[in-house]
């Protein structure tokens, strides 16, 4: 499986940001099926701390 991530929005106020990261998943079903893709959007919230972004808020799905 293979993966693309890329930043499709960003709102900043301030030191506070939300990002909203698109993750393509690319698979393939083996010799006899297709290949396939799915793209879900996250969005991570950050708070801007001595200069360096941090996340605070991890979506539903990276809460470990």
């Amino acid at each position: 499986m293979n993966d693309r991530i890329r930043i499709s929005d960003e709102k900043i106020n301030g030191s506070i940001a939300a990002v909203v990261v698109s993750i393509t998943h690319y698979y393939n079903s083996g010799p006899f099926g297709g290949s396939s893709e799915w793209t879900s959007d996250q969005t991570f919230d950050l708070r801007q701390e001595g200069g360096a972004w941090r996340i605070t808020d991890l979506p539903y799905d990276y809460i470990p």
